[in-house]
C-alpha cells in the first residue's frame, strides 16, 4: 500500500544507501523533505519497500525525484505502485484541461521502466540531453 506524506528523512536517507547511492545528510534530508510537493512509501506488512517524492514549482513543471526500491522488492510492482501513485498526485492538483511537464533523471538500465509510465529518453530528435551540476559550498573567504 502507498502510503502519502508519511515518508521519514531517516528512511529516505537508509533507502538512498540501499540502493548504493552512498550516505546523507540527514538535516539536509530533512530540509528537502520540507520542499518537495508531496512526498509517498509503499509499505507492506509494517515494512516500507520503496519511497519516492515529487518536487518542483506545483504549476509548470513537477520532478520526480529519489524514487528508490528495496531490491528485494524489485519487479514486484512496487516502483510502479510508487510512480503511479505519484503521477496520479500530480494529476489531482492540475485544473481540468491544463497540461504540465514531468521529469525525472533515470539511474542507468532504468529507463524502460520510466519509458511504460509515457517519459522520454533524452536527447531525441527534439530535446537535448538532460544535464545536471553538482555544486559545493565553499567555506567563507576569511
Amino acid at each position: 500500500m502507498v502510503e502519502m506524506n508519511t515518508l521519514t528523512a531517516r528512511e529516505l536517507c537508509e533507502f538512498h544507501e540501499l540502493v548504493h547511492f552512498g550516505p546523507l545528510d540527514e538535516a539536509q534530508v530533512e530540509d528537502s523533505l520540507r520542499g518537495s510537493l508531496v512526498t509517498c512509501k509503499y509499505v507492506d506488512d509494517g515494512c516500507t519497500l520503496g519511497v519516492g517524492r515529487v518536487i518542483g514549482d506545483g504549476a509548470r513543471n513537477f520532478y520526480l525525484q529519489d524514487i528508490y526500491v528495496h531490491p528485494d522488492a524489485q519487479r514486484r510492482g512496487v516502483g510502479t505502485a510508487i510512480v503511479d501513485a505519484l503521477l496520479n498526485w500530480i494529476r489531482s492538483t492540475l485544473p481540468e484541461g491544463r497540461t504540465v511537464t514531468v521529469a525525472l533523471m533515470a539511474a542507468t538500465g532504468k529507463e524502460p521502466f520510466y519509458e511504460r509510465f509515457g517519459f522520454s529518453i533524452r536527447p531525441n530528435a527534439h530535446q537535448g540531453s538532460g544535464m545536471q551540476h553538482f555544486l559545493t559550498a565553499e567555506p567563507p573567504k576569511e
